[in-house]
């Protein structure tokens, strides 16, 4: 192997370590973006059936089986929202393969959280 080739060789491996943080920068900013619509889908579903539960809850009479489901499933999907958000803080100072996997893991929790909430919310 002529020995130039060597010469050139750390020259050419930040430029791959470059293309690769770039990857990785753009798929976390993709995650993000994902989060972000589903976490909007997510509040405007939500603050719907948190109003129809409280709806049903302010009637003066007992309540049906099916109504009281529905006001659990609500406030467990309203708890689950609060616990996902009270975790949400994005890492600082990591690496951004660490970012890369916070941003997806919470885009994929925030995905099926949004998934329940839309199939309670298409319920009669």
């Amino acid at each position: 192997m002529p020995r130039w080739i060597l010469l050139l060789l750390p020259l050419l491996l930040p430029a791959c370590q470059s293309q690769r943080q770039q990857k990785m920068l753009r798929q976390s900013a993709a995650a993000h973006d994902e989060a972000l619509m589903y976490r909007e889908t997510l509040m405007s579903e939500l603050a719907q059936l948190t109003q129809r539960k409280n709806s049903i809850n302010i009637q003066g009479r007992a309540l049906t089986e099916a109504e009281i489901r529905f006001v659990t499933e609500v406030e467990n999907l309203e708890d689950a929202w609060y616990q996902l958000e009270e975790h949400a803080k994005a890492p600082e100072d990591q690496s951004q393969a660490a970012t890369l996997k916070w941003h997806t893991s919470y885009r994929d929790s925030v995905r099926a959280l949004s998934q329940r909430v839309h199939l309670l919310s298409q319920s009669p």
